[in-house]
């Protein structure tokens, strides 16, 4: 009876209040959603980079692709102009080097390989010297040289006396030792393999994975795409149902306190014994499978658009025109993968060892940089790094500055994708919780004004109730009976709101990264958090209830108010102004008054309802805005990409120079390759030049035209004519140049080449549905005058290892010369100081300024790749002086100025050769015209 009354009053008071329901009923399923929602979004995102980028425990980095003089050398003279800028260092025990113990103790292995069975030499110390030599002028790598190396080169020139033959000896023991270096460390680099060798007796763990890009076509699909390998980080659990699998995995790729893959989902391997037994499954992120439509279990072919080696361990890869069948097993994501921009999929070791070994090839997988987590440092990155760099300045000495310790810097933490990625994980959480907690403030105040109402309305009723003896506890439950149908909504609106909050959410946070999560990213996480809220909603009315029954006077007095004393300032608040205003204005001013708390809390609650909505509206649009900032900022300039090398020009085995590189407006002056006729006539041309070492010829004179590209296609698409033009083309060269080694040479530019021009009319015809060809030219830097003309390259600076982009326009270009900070008009006005001491005026971006404390009028010192030649360092040392600093919404490091300020400076760097400064010069005067 009591419930049947309760409900009774209840039901006439939603009828006579029905508007305020039907106002109250959707606000409570908005705010369920969002609460539920963002909470869910906030737990699974916290999970999710915990386990990927999160994981990352990384207290230990070394940089070592840097050219190095061995030990033996330390009395000969430097004499290439900088190009080594560490040298091995010896001692009692070590006279010949740290590398020379360790490089015996390699060779002394037994590979597992059979690329070179009863080849292998006895190396005498001699051999041993030479290999460091070469190995250290590789930056490290046990890679081949080429005669033009030892040319460029005056050490190796000193030492490799016997030429062609030294240089043969060499090749053959640097592919000996690549095997050898790659099945105990998966590295082909010397220096890398030495200091894995002492972090692996250090009981450390490593934090990279091996990669490399293939041109990838999924056959099945039908998507052709640029995509890299990568060996998957793995733990004991990967896999479970074959711990082999574990087992048969180095130590460099096991999971570990430094990096995690965390796998998404995975296939029931019970159904996939076969792929399981023959290691041939990969693993794609989340984002990759969802946005090409491929399905975890699918069983796809792929073609790995490689060159056909002729001799083993090279540079050419392997073509499958077959295909390779593969089983996509599940989905991935680490540190490696987690920017969106990298289209990379993972292999297991196993495979990919054995189908390199399969055709006599080693994986491309060398790294020049080291990060590890050291567990007796464990967090303390500067005490890691500071044991890094007591290893390495132990091994090598300073040839710049002899005084100051090498590889010391800790700057790179923050370069860490865990790092980098933080403050998003910062921001969403803060908003999602803060939301969530404003959001369950207003529904308080909502529900607190609500009960007043409903409490009221059924005054008589509650009396009754009290005077049958029936408690506060229980008339507080019969109340928050009555939300039963309000509750039951809000459960199910929440429920399907919720949802799409999340995924809403999470598609902002994670629209960089590979991570997908779809509309159904159902979880025991989200339910909970229904199941919660609702709990809380239902105990937060039944509270409000309880203190305001015990609070209200008529239950008390059984109906009849207690006579509360009202204090003397709001009487005369009430009063003020009212003696001589009409009576109806006075009841008006009371009516006010005696409302005014309900009003201003009506205020507050209404503000902040409107102040959500708007934001759950416009969260999504707010967002989008400021993930965009920095392409917005730069978009005139999204098509240009960094040149991370580009020679101008290279000598010759006489030291003459050749254009590698120009600006070109037209193609007058150069000669047009029409068909395979015009072909045969070039290539002769350019044999001949090459056989009589006169370099007369020079590609940059000639292009090849739209038709002659569709011919080459054509080719490409029809193996035998293709298979029967390379058979060609290796008996002209062979004809010519009487030298195997030159002949696969210029055979692999060919074929790299042909393989380049199909993989660019893929891609045309899949983006811009244009399938007519494209003009093809050498060296040369086609330029429009009436578009923007922008520079960009590859910098560091001497105060950090870090690389920033250079973003170099042209003086005519006004809208850029505008939009980076610059009001100059004259190549003069860039430069500062006397001719022999000047400095190129530049402004930073932002972003560089606050990262490195830069300030206007600051000096610093560029090294810049880009404009470096073989004849000067090989790290161009540029002044700068800090014009300006932009405040441009850049997220990256970036510098700002002309290209013709730029190649003054260089054409008037002291101690430049002069044919160098000619050229500069030469560039200059073109754009200036």
């Amino acid at each position: 009876m009591k419930t049947k009354l309760i409900f009774k009053q209840a039901y006439q008071y939603m009828r006579n209040k029905r508007f305020l329901y039907l106002t109250f009923v959707p606000f409570l399923i908005l705010v369920s959603a969002l609460i539920v929602g963002l909470l869910s979004f906030a737990y699974n995102f916290q999970s999710t980079y915990d386990n990927t980028l999160g994981h990352e425990r990384v207290n230990f980095k070394l940089y070592l692709e840097r050219p190095f003089k061995p030990a033996w050398t330390i009395d000969q003279p430097d004499e290439d102009d900088g190009y080594y800028l560490i040298q091995e260092k010896s001692s009692l025990e070590q006279p010949n080097g740290y590398f020379y113990e360790f490089l015996s103790q390699i060779w002394a292995e037994e590979s597992k390989f059979t690329f070179f069975v009863n080849q292998e030499p006895k190396l005498s110390q001699r051999d041993y010297q030479l290999l460091i030599l070469g190995i250290g002028y590789q930056k490290g790598e046990a890679k081949e040289l080429t005669l033009r190396d030892l040319l460029n080169n005056q050490l190796l020139k000193n030492n490799f006396t016997n030429q062609e033959n030294d240089l043969a000896s060499y090749n053959l023991n640097a592919k000996i030792l690549a095997t050898k270096l790659y099945q105990h460390y998966q590295s082909r680099n010397l220096v890398v393999c030495y200091f894995l060798d002492i972090l692996k007796k250090e009981d450390a763990w490593l934090a990279f994975s091996f990669q490399e890009y293939w041109n990838a076509q999924f056959i099945n699909p039908g998507l052709n795409v640029k995509a890299g390998w990568q060996h998957m980080i793995v733990g004991p659990d990967s896999i479970p149902e074959d711990p082999t699998f574990y087992q048969g995995t180095p130590w460099t790729l096991r999971a570990n306190p430094a990096r995690a893959t965390g796998i998404q989902q995975q296939v029931n391997w019970a159904k996939y014994s076969k792929f399981l037994k023959q290691r041939n499954f990969l693993y794609f992120s989340p984002k990759f499978l969802h946005d090409n439509n491929l399905k975890i279990g699918q069983i796809i072919s792929i073609n790995f658009n490689l060159t056909i080696p002729d001799q083993p361990v090279n540079d050419n890869y392997l073509n499958s025109p077959n295909g390779q069948e593969f089983l996509i097993a599940g989905s991935v994501v680490n540190a490696n993968n987690f920017d969106n921009n990298k289209n990379i999929f993972f292999v297991p070791y196993q495979w990919i060892t054995q189908y390199y070994q399969d055709h006599d090839l080693l994986p491309r997988n060398v790294r020049g940089r080291i990060y590890a987590h050291v567990q007796k440092f464990g967090n303390d990155y500067q005490a890691g790094q500071q044991y890094a760099a007591s290893l390495f300045n132990k091994l090598f000495a300073n040839l710049e500055e002899s005084t100051k310790a090498l590889e010391t810097e800790t700057d790179w933490v923050h370069w860490l994708p865990n790092y980098i990625f933080y403050p998003t994980v910062v921001l969403f959480l803060s908003l999602s919780y803060v939301v969530s907690l404003l959001l369950i403030v207003l529904l308080v105040l909502v529900f607190y004004f609500i009960i007043r109402q409903i409490i009221a309305a059924q005054q008589q009723t509650l009396v009754f109730l009290k005077a049958l003896g029936v408690g506060n506890n229980q008339l507080s439950l019969l109340i928050t009976l009555t939300m039963t149908i309000p509750l039951s909504l809000a459960l199910i609106g929440g429920f399907f709101g919720g949802l799409l909050v999340q995924e809403m959410t999470a598609r902002l946070a994670l629209m960089t990264t590979v991570i997908y999560w779809p509309y159904w990213h159902l979880n025991a996480t989200f339910i909970i958090n229904l199941l919660v809220l609702i709990t809380v909603l239902f105990l937060i009315f039944y509270i409000i209830d309880l203190w305001l029954i015990g609070k209200q006077s008529f239950i008390k007095q059984g109906g009849y108010q207690d006579v509360v004393k009202i204090p003397k300032w709001w009487n005369k608040a009430k009063g003020l102004g009212q003696k001589n205003l009409n009576p109806k204005v006075t009841i008006s001013w009371s009516f006010i008054l005696s409302n005014l708390w309900q009003n201003v809390i009506t205020f507050i609650i209404l503000s902040v309802t409107f102040t959500i909505t708007l934001y759950a509206v416009q969260f999504k649009t707010s967002m989008d805005s400021l993930g965009n900032a920095y392409e917005r900022w730069n978009q005139p300039y999204q098509s240009v990409n960094n040149n991370s090398e580009l020679y101008l020009f290279s000598p010759t085995e006489k030291n003459q120079l050749l254009r590698t590189y120009e600006n070109r407006f037209d193609n007058n002056g150069l000669m047009a390759i029409n068909d395979l006729e015009d072909w045969q006539e070039a290539l002769n041309r350019y044999l001949e030049s090459v056989q009589n070492d006169d370099f007369t010829f020079n590609w940059q004179d000639v292009y090849l035209t739209k038709n002659f590209s569709l011919i080459i296609l054509e080719l490409i698409n029809n193996p035998s004519r293709f298979n029967k033009a390379i058979n060609q083309l290796r008996t002209i060269l062979e004809t010519i140049l009487h030298d195997e080694e030159k002949v696969n040479y210029y055979l692999g530019i060919v074929l790299n080449g042909a393989e380049e021009i199909k993989t660019k009319m893929d891609h045309l015809k899949q983006q811009l549905n244009y399938s007519e060809g494209f003009n093809i030219y050498f060296g040369q830097n086609l330029l429009q005058r009436d578009n923007r003309n922008v520079y960009t390259t590859t910098i560091s600076l001497n105060s950090s290892s870090e690389t920033f982009n250079l973003v170099a326009f042209e003086n005519q270009d006004d809208l850029s010369r505008q939009h980076f900070g610059f009001n100059y008009t004259k190549t003069s006005d860039y430069l500062v100081g006397p001719a022999n001491n000047m400095f190129l005026k530049v402004n930073i971006s932002n972003f560089l300024a606050t990262q490195n404390n830069y300030h206007q009028g600051q000096k610093i010192n560029l090294n810049i790749q880009g404009f470096k030649t073989r004849l000067e360092n090989t790290k161009t040392t540029i002044p700068l002086i800090i014009n300006k600093i932009i405040a441009d919404n850049n997220a990256t490091g970036e510098i700002y100025t002309a290209q013709e300020g730029l190649l003054a400076l260089l054409a008037n760097k002291p101690g430049l050769d002069n044919s160098i400064k000619n050229q500069y010069e030469t560039l200059l005067s073109g754009l200036e015209k």
